[in-house]
């Protein structure tokens, strides 16, 4: 009878303090998620999203391919900042401020640099994106399901996407 042999050249090392503190934030954060309530509104932050069949599963609460909610570590870089284009254009034009630049503020997360810029207002860019999103709430409406924004499951918008297996089979 062959008894098992011991491989005391690894160890498995404990978690530091550091990693274990990320674990609980993270789990909170995930935990937090999923409890939140959905938009009842296609938000500006939202219209930014390349592809407007995602945005019609985000709206009517179509649920998400198992397994692909955000990690904890994902949810910490999205409440770092959430000021994308589109939404500076249609906070712009909706209110009123189309005469003056947005001012956006970047942190470099390595120095904690700041960094300022001036956005003239896109009125171009403001159009487009509202008119997007009547386009999404019209094909809810209808029941129809707009273009996906790739020809093939493997591209990177549907790489990442939580509704990838639904939409593509």
């Amino acid at each position: 009878m062959t008894e098992p042999s011991l491989d005391f050249n690894h160890r498995q090392k404990p978690p530091t303090a550091g990693e274990v503190i990320n674990g609980l934030i993270d789990a909170a954060l995930a935990a937090a998620n999923g409890e939140r309530p959905r938009r009842a509104y296609l938000g500006g932050s939202r219209l930014g999203d390349p592809c407007a069949r995602r945005l019609q599963y985000e709206f009517l609460d179509i649920p998400r391919d198992p397994e692909t909610g955000f990690s904890g570590q994902t949810l910490r870089i999205f409440a770092v900042g959430h000021v994308y284009a589109a939404q500076i254009a249609l906070y712009q034009a909706y209110m009123g401020l189309t005469d003056a630049p947005a001012l956006f503020t970047a942190v470099n997360k390595d120095t904690a640099e700041l960094h300022h810029e001036l956005v003239p207002f896109d009125g171009a860019l403001a159009q487009a994106t509202s008119d997007k999103g009547v386009r999404v709430l019209q094909a809810c409406d209808a029941g129809e399901w707009l273009p996906r924004v790739a020809t093939e499951p493997e591209h990177i918008e549907c790489s990442r996407c939580p509704w990838r297996t639904r939409c593509w089979s």
